[in-house]
């Protein structure tokens, strides 16, 4: 299993991925958000590969590829990540971009004969947020170490302009009473 794009939902679905059985999980982010890279790492991925060092595509994988990937980056991503799927891979993806980021070229004929399946997902709360407080509070989702920052009602404005300008900082913001 590859992440792409260690934020919050990144690092949630390696753990899920290790709780659902998957043998190998890795991730890939810029090398700039340390701290990112330090709390995947501690919830056991195998290998983070930093994307401006190592392109996902010169990483070698155990296998040589990997049979799931979960992009939350943007989709400028996903033909590199099509390039490292095993046969019959499935790419599901969340990430977006309202940019010239949002669209993508990859190659069909490639992308048909290997079998690959590429999934959008737009996440529908309602349906999955009581499985999801399930898997938090069973432990096999722990998401102390996403929260990086607290905060008051009072202190909203600050909070938001912090996240926006230290996206590389700041996982996740939670307020408090």
């Amino acid at each position: 299993m590859l992440v792409v794009g260690l934020g919050p939902i990144g690092l949630m679905a390696t753990q899920i991925a290790k709780a659902m059985g998957a043998r190998h999980v890795f991730a890939a982010n810029h090398s700039r958000s340390k701290i990112r890279i330090d709390v995947a790492r501690q919830l056991g991925v195998d290998d983070v590969i930093e994307v401006d060092k190592t392109p996902i595509s010169s990483y070698k994988f155990p296998r040589g590829g990997v049979d799931k990937a979960l992009v939350t980056a943007p989709p400028y991503v996903i033909p590199e990540v099509l390039g490292v799927m095993n046969y019959g891979g499935v790419v599901g993806f969340i990430g977006i971009d309202y940019g010239e980021g949002r669209f993508i070229t990859f190659d069909a004929n490639a992308f048909h004969f290997n079998k690959l399946q590429l999934r959008a997902s737009h996440a529908v709360p309602a349906l999955y947020f009581p499985a999801c407080l399930d898997m938090i509070k069973s432990g096999a989702v722990n998401v102390k170490p996403l929260i990086t920052d607290t905060f008051t009602l009072e202190d909203i404005e600050r909070m938001m302009k912090r996240a926006e300008k230290e996206k590389d900082r700041v996982i996740k913001a939670v307020m408090i009473g």
